[in-house]
């Protein structure tokens, strides 16, 4: 199970303030920041989400660092607090696991959606007594995030 950890991400006010500081305290290096539209978010139960995501990976990995800048209402909403957010896992069948994920009682609270209507990411709600979420990604894309990885540019 090892093989499908990805990264593990936080949430900060500022990035590249996050970028500096988690380089000063753990020595980890940062890709240059990224933009993704939030417009390909669906967010269950958010009506506004706000523009666009930023976030930067660290160059190290996998297993990588993520940090996200806390943007909009949902779960990157800034009033949740910062520090950890998720766990990113890969996954390969994504009707498969939502319905292993309603079995669990574990709602999804959003899923990202490719440009061509493929399920990209899917998002766990917080759940259990340590309020976990993860992020499982299509392993289906598994070349696209490596892309995404190495140039920074998120597909449009």
């Amino acid at each position: 199970m090892t093989d499908s950890y990805l990264h593990i991400s936080f949430l900060v006010k500022n990035l590249e303030e996050g970028m500096a500081e988690y380089g000063r305290l753990f020595g980890i290096a940062f890709r240059p920041p990224q933009c993704s539209p939030l417009a390909d978010l669906e967010q269950f139960g958010i009506e506004e989400t706000g523009t666009e995501l930023r976030a930067a990976y660290s160059v190290a990995g996998p297993p990588y660092y993520e940090l996200i800048e806390a943007t909009g209402c949902g779960m990157f909403d800034p009033a949740q607090g910062f520090g950890f957010h998720h766990v990113g896992l890969w996954m390969e069948d994504p009707d498969e696991l939502r319905a292993q994920l309603a079995l669990q009682n574990i709602p999804v609270e959003g899923i990202y959606w490719s440009p061509e209507g493929d399920i990209f990411t899917i998002h766990t709600a917080p759940a259990g007594e340590n309020k976990i979420r993860f992020e499982y990604l299509n392993r289906k894309f598994e070349k696209t995030f490596a892309e995404i990885l190495e140039t920074g540019v998120v597909p449009q």
